[in-house]
């Protein structure tokens, strides 16, 4: 009888079609939240997912929230997606579990975004690049991030990147 040891080694690549995977996923809750709330418009969803593919195909985003603020800045009904890689192993959940029927009078849409240390090494050209061939409409202002708690409920991932979702209502 013979004993052997075997190593396997896989690498998996990163492309744009694994962060059109995950994109296409935060959409489809953006556009639940259009359904249920009114807010983001579908331009405004075409331009999130632009946004989302670019940051995570370059390795930029930290996380990045969407949702309705208070004027007192906090959130009333929002979904957080924060970047998972580096060889950490998450599911790749249907989306949806959006819930329904929240108050959200006097609280206006926003999204928040956070990058990472890459990200803040580009020039600035480099990140208008970024935007610019990726025909994202909007520019990112700063601004305070709101507050909330969080609830994780889902994950989306492909080629070894993805994003823990988390939810609050």
């Amino acid at each position: 009888m013979s004993y052997g040891t075997y190593t396997t080694t896989d690498s998996v690549t990163f492309t744009v079609t694994h962060a059109l995977h995950i994109a296409i996923k935060i959409g489809t809750d953006l556009k639940r939240m259009q359904r249920f709330y009114g807010k983001p418009d579908d331009n405004a969803i075409t331009n999130y997912e632009k946004e989302v593919i670019a940051l995570l195909k370059g390795d930029y985003l930290e996380r990045i929230e969407y949702g309705f603020k208070t004027s007192n800045g906090r959130w009333r009904i929002a979904l957080k997606y924060e970047a998972r890689h580096g060889g950490l192993l998450i599911a790749d959940d249907d989306p949806g579990g959006i819930r329904p029927g929240i108050d959200k009078s006097g609280c206006q849409f926003h999204s928040f975004l956070v990058t990472n240390y890459k990200w803040a090494n580009l020039s600035a050209e480099q990140k208008e690049r970024v935007y610019k061939e990726a025909d994202i409409r909007f520019r990112r202002t700063k601004g305070n991030e709101p507050h909330g708690n969080w609830t994780v409920d889902r994950a989306y991932s492909a080629g070894g990147r993805g994003v823990q979702r988390s939810s609050l209502y």
